[in-house]
């Protein structure tokens, strides 16, 4: 029993024998790498499925301010201030046009021979008095003719009763009654046909009553009113033979219809400009309507970028109507022809950041 003892104490000094290392791997991998790969799975997952964004029907697309740029018109354009697609400056100068139209010569060329004409007739004025006061001369001779011919009607037809009593007593012959009685009618006649036209030159007289009196010899308030508006319009076709420069009405990317060089029409679109940053987010309700859209209420826009942009607005605009889809969000289906949507706008709040075209998920807000 001693010696068994003795035996113990000794086997109990002696020197651990190690465990080899794939042993300790092969007994690690057997009791606890299962658990961890598990735990870490589900951690990654779990992190992977709250980042991700909720999935939602209605899609929504960026839209930014564009401007369209159009030629006043017919000209040569020629010169652009940035290349396609280059960047432009609110307020800078975009592209010049050299107007062209033949036309506006030949009347240039008109109007300045008017203008000579009036200048080259300084007593057009005096000549229109003196046709004034050769008519106003015309009118009292005629004024002096009628009241001779009344005169001549008042004794014509005081003699024609004598001269019939006198025909029927056999006193006076009938080729003297005849002759007296034509006498009467022609004076008749000829103080009728006076008065008419004397009623129609001094009708003519009164018309002309302005251009006879001018306030200086050799000009009139007529005159001097044609000569100031052929001026202004011999200045007016000048001043459209100018270049014409069209400046820039927002900052963006410019793209061009036409190049420099080219011939463009009045009214035919020269480039238009892109807003870089969206300004308003427009979404299609599709049917049936998810829900009833009104105005200011709460919306939760979802962005596609790496890091999901989450941020909340609210509802400024609903359509009027279904409209006709035609952006890059539009989805046929297969029965039908077109992909049609009730518009509905929202803003984009302060220092949220979305590109023109850029698609985004609205989700409704649930109303606490």
């Amino acid at each position: 029993m001693a010696n068994q003892n003795a035996e113990l104490s000794d086997n109990s000094k002696l020197p651990r024998i190690p465990t080899p290392p794939d042993v300790q791997w092969r007994e690690f991998r057997t009791v606890w790498l299962a658990p961890i790969i598990f735990v870490g799975l589900a951690f990654v997952t779990w992190k992977i499925w709250t980042s991700m964004p909720p999935v939602s029907p209605i899609k929504g697309i960026a839209e930014g301010s564009i401007s369209i740029l159009a030629s006043p018109q017919d000209g040569y354009l020629q010169h652009t201030a940035v290349p396609h697609r280059g960047r432009i400056e609110a307020g800078e100068e975009i592209a010049t046009i050299v107007p062209f139209d033949p036309r506006s010569r030949l009347d240039l060329l008109s109007s300045r021979l008017q203008v000579s004409r009036l200048a080259l007739e300084p007593a057009l004025a005096d000549r229109n008095t003196f046709d004034y006061e050769r008519l106003r001369v015309e009118a009292l001779r005629m004024r002096q003719d009628m009241t001779m011919a009344q005169v001549n009607l008042d004794r014509a037809e005081k003699m024609l009763p004598r001269h019939e009593a006198l025909a029927k007593e056999r006193l006076l012959s009938q080729d003297i009654y005849e002759q007296t009685l034509r006498d009467r009618d022609f004076y008749k006649a000829e103080v009728e046909q006076t008065r008419e036209s004397l009623r129609e030159i001094e009708a003519r007289l009164e018309q002309l009553r302005a251009m006879a009196h001018s306030a200086t010899p050799g000009t009139n308030a007529v005159s001097q009113e044609m000569v100031t508006n052929l001026t202004a319009q011999i200045d007016t076709l000048q001043t459209n033979w100018n270049p014409v420069s069209l400046v820039a009405p927002l900052s963006g990317e410019v793209q061009y219809y036409r190049q420099a060089g080219e011939f463009v029409s009045a009214g035919e679109q020269l480039l238009v400009i892109n807003a870089p940053k969206a300004e308003r987010i427009v979404a299609y309700l599709k049917q049936p309507l998810p829900f009833e859209p009104e105005v200011g209420m709460k919306l939760e826009v979802v962005a596609h970028k790496r890091k999901p942009l989450r941020f909340e607005t609210t509802i400024a605009q609903v359509g009027a109507r279904l409209e006709v889809i035609t952006n890059s969000i539009a989805f046929i289906p297969p029965d039908a022809l077109v992909d049609t949507g009730l518009p509905v706008v929202m803003g984009i709040p302060d220092g949220v950041s979305l590109r023109p075209g850029e698609v985004v998920d609205v989700i409704l807000k649930r109303q606490q």
